[in-house]
């Protein structure tokens, strides 16, 4: 169906034609007076200018045109050169009529759908969700649910918080409970065949309060950690097991909020990707090595105190959680390590994709 405020362009701008003017000049936008009427057309200026009359005398020739109309109730002139129109009530309730009937109710598509990338929910392996997630996934989702109605291609992507120090912690964790010296795929497979997601969120509780009091825990966290993140025999297996428990539970919840994903990708999806991109940063002069470890100085002259540098690769070999397996990690992933893109190569490739990646904190 036709707009309402398209309806009334239409119509003024039959009257500007019938008085001798260009129709293009009726477009009707909503009015930014309200109290001198609903709509207002701005078209008299241009069209005194052109034909040297004045604008009083342009607007009299059209709103005569527009006052026999069964459209509008009142017609008036606003200096400099505004047409404020006020549609009756029939109209409009013949308007409201036709947009009950529409299936779309009266939103239109979009003239150039173009594709939407959409980054929300965000939870944690093991850990229950929290408000914050609950913002993260309401408003993810009502974007969603608006760019499809709109027209727009949608790809929404969970973000599963999946990787990084927290695996380890719970691995380390499970291998105690379990009194799992040596860990291979067949006993990470069995250890972990009766496992229920609530008792993921109690070992990581008591895996968290442990490694918060004890060094040593902490340390076994941290390798445990980096026999995950280098593919050691049994760490990826466990931590499958582990993935496939929580996702489970996880997809019963979002069922319940009515909420879907076309993608349920984690951090770890982007893992075997992450060495490349350290090589190039380290290539291109942007990460340098330190101590054993790779990072970036980030420190300016300006700066009033110390500023340590972002680490990407600690000494022992394993990848901080933070900057390499963040939404923004992924995204620099996606962007600069694929084989046949780069960052300004792909906005020319897809110029009408655009992405958004929503907090927990609804930002």
């Amino acid at each position: 169906m036709t707009p309402l405020r398209d309806l009334l362009t239409r119509q003024v701008s039959a009257a500007f034609a019938d008085a001798g003017y260009d129709p293009a000049l009726g477009e009707v936008v909503a009015s930014q007076r309200p109290d001198l009427g609903q709509f207002q057309c701005s078209g008299v200026l241009a069209a005194a200018k052109k034909h040297r009359r004045p604008p009083q005398a342009i607007a009299d020739d059209v709103m005569a045109r527009l006052r026999v109309s069964d459209v509008f109730s009142t017609v008036s002139f606003a200096a400099p050169g505004f047409i404020n129109l006020t549609v009756t009530d029939e109209f409009l309730t013949a308007c409201l009529e036709e947009i009950g009937r529409d299936e779309r109710l009266g939103c239109v598509l979009v003239s150039e759908p173009g594709t939407v990338v959409l980054d929300f929910g965000g939870p944690n392996i093991a850990k229950a969700m929290h408000v914050g997630h609950l913002r993260s996934t309401i408003i993810g989702d009502s974007l969603q649910r608006l760019f499809r109605f709109a027209g727009h291609k949608v790809l929404s992507d969970i973000h599963l918080g999946d990787w990084g120090t927290p695996m380890g912690m719970l691995i380390s964790e499970f291998q105690h409970r379990r009194g799992i010296t040596h860990l291979d795929d067949s006993t990470a497979a069995r250890a972990a065949a009766t496992l229920t997601v609530h008792d993921l969120e109690e070992m990581y509780l008591a895996a968290a309060t442990q490694t918060r009091a004890s060094d040593e825990s902490l340390r076994e966290a941290l390798h445990a950690t980096v026999g995950l993140q280098q593919n050691h025999p049994g760490y990826r297996e466990l931590w499958r097991q582990l993935v496939a428990v929580s996702v489970a539970a996880l997809r019963e919840d979002f069922d319940v909020l009515g909420v879907s994903f076309d993608l349920w990708l984690g951090e770890s999806h982007f893992s075997d990707r992450i060495p490349g991109l350290v090589e190039r940063l380290l290539a291109q002069g942007h990460a340098v090595t330190s101590e054993g470890a790779v990072v970036i100085p980030v420190a300016e002259p300006t700066d009033q105190q110390e500023m340590p540098p972002l680490i990407l690769v600690k000494s022992d070999g394993g990848y901080t959680c933070a900057p390499m397996t963040s939404s923004t990690s992924s995204t620099s992933a996606r962007a600069f390590t694929s084989p046949r893109c780069s960052a300004p190569r792909a906005r020319r490739a897809w110029p009408g994709m655009r992405g958004w990646s929503i907090s927990r904190s609804g930002r």
